[in-house]
């Protein structure tokens, strides 16, 4: 006999998908599920960081960076 398919990790996960943070999620008497969510704020895209065009160590453990 296989068991009944967790029905609120389904709602949950379908909620979260959508970009929103799910605090509390409830059964309802018809079989639904209420949620209390907020949006979760989307990461701003990683800086871009700057590559020098040569660097040189020297002996002494000094470094020359050409921009």
């Amino acid at each position: 006999m296989q068991p009944y398919p967790n029905t609120e990790s389904f709602a949950r996960d379908r909620i979260q998908s959508q970009g929103y943070q799910v605090q509390r999620i409830e059964r309802q008497v018809d079989g639904t599920w209420k949620a209390d969510a907020k949006r979760v704020p989307a990461l701003p895209p990683p800086q871009q960081q700057r590559v020098p065009s040569k660097v040189t160590i020297f002996p002494d453990g000094r470094m020359l960076e050409e921009w």
